[in-house]
């Protein structure tokens, strides 16, 4: 991710949407203005029910909920 704003932007995702398969972290988790960071998401396919297409919801953003989300598809090989 980039902090394309003016001020320090603290990353967030919304923990009770989250599927239990799925655990997210920022690094780093503030960004200052023109940061870059990223945005880390695991996959744990014995923890809780998995779907081929999971979304991850960003808080804190300004946008939209549907800007907000990261779709996260799981492929079986």
């Amino acid at each position: 991710f980039v902090n394309v704003g003016d001020k320090m932007l603290k990353m967030e995702y919304d923990k009770d949407m989250l599927p239990d398969c799925l655990s997210v972290s920022f690094e780093p988790d503030e960004a200052a203005s023109r940061q870059e960071g990223k945005i880390i998401i695991s996959y744990d396919p014995s923890k809780g029910h998995v779907r081929d297409e999971m979304s991850v919801m960003l808080k804190g953003l300004g946008l939209s909920p549907r800007m907000s989300s990261i779709k996260v598809k799981i492929k079986n090989d």
